[in-house]
């Protein structure tokens, strides 16, 4: 038990401090190119963790869109929604919006996956709106008012949830691990050009220490994924 809590409390440490480090890091890296090279480090590790317990596996042909889209939805799109948010927006209430993912993926699962819909799921669901709604709307009480930013980290929790359901659908046929290593992929392809064409301006750190910032988030959430599958 010690054990299992221990690698619970690693990854609510890494979850958390991945909005802390994503905030430190748009400030000096452009969304784009951040997202792009975050994917980079992670399919390095990714391969490299493949090549060293010589797991690679093949995706089956009726699979390949699957994961295309998981890529493209669940990756791509998540991590640059993340990043383009956390311009403008608080860390400490993005974290709390997404927290709401379960509650979204809950309800796919109940419209796709046909599972049942529990009454303390929907009564949990009522109170975390609630405390959404008093920690993230501002303004009078007949008028809504949202930061950009979190529009962007709304779409993030959606293609989380997105990700969360393909994902349990394809590991009955597909290797989790495997999974993870070509949607990380595909999602790093399709980063490129959207790195060059939707920052405007281009922006890079040369600071080291935002570059070692990149690699250690990166690779924590390598080793987080990596410890979810097992």
């Amino acid at each position: 038990m010690l054990k299992a809590y221990s690698w619970l409390t690693f990854c609510v440490v890494v979850w958390g401090s991945n909005f802390v480090f994503g905030k430190m890091l748009v400030q000096d890296f452009s969304p784009g190119l951040l997202t792009s090279l975050r994917l980079l480090f992670i399919v390095v590790f990714l391969i490299g963790l493949t090549s060293y317990k010589k797991s690679f596996k093949r995706v089956n042909k009726s699979d390949v869109l699957s994961i295309l889209f998981l890529g493209v939805t669940g990756v791509f799109i998540n991590q640059w929604s993340f990043f383009k948010g956390l311009q403008t927006a608080d860390p400490t209430t993005s974290a709390i919006i997404l927290a709401m993912t379960p509650i979204l993926t809950g309800l796919l699962a109940a419209l796709f996956l046909k599972e049942k819909l529990m009454i303390r799921m929907l009564l949990g669901s009522i109170v975390a709106i609630i405390g959404i709604y008093c920690v993230v709307v501002k303004g009078g009480s007949s008028s809504l008012h949202f930061d950009k930013g979190l529009m962007w980290i709304v779409v993030t929790m959606i293609t989380f949830a997105i990700m969360i359901i393909m994902t349990r659908v394809l590991s009955q046929r597909i290797d989790p691990f495997t999974i993870t290593l070509y949607s990380n992929l595909v999602g790093f392809i399709v980063s490129i050009p959207f790195a060059f064409t939707l920052d405007k301006p281009l922006r890079m750190s040369s600071n080291m220490t935002d570059w070692a910032l990149l690699i250690g988030t990166a690779r924590c959430c390598t080793w987080h994924s990596h410890t979810d599958l097992e």
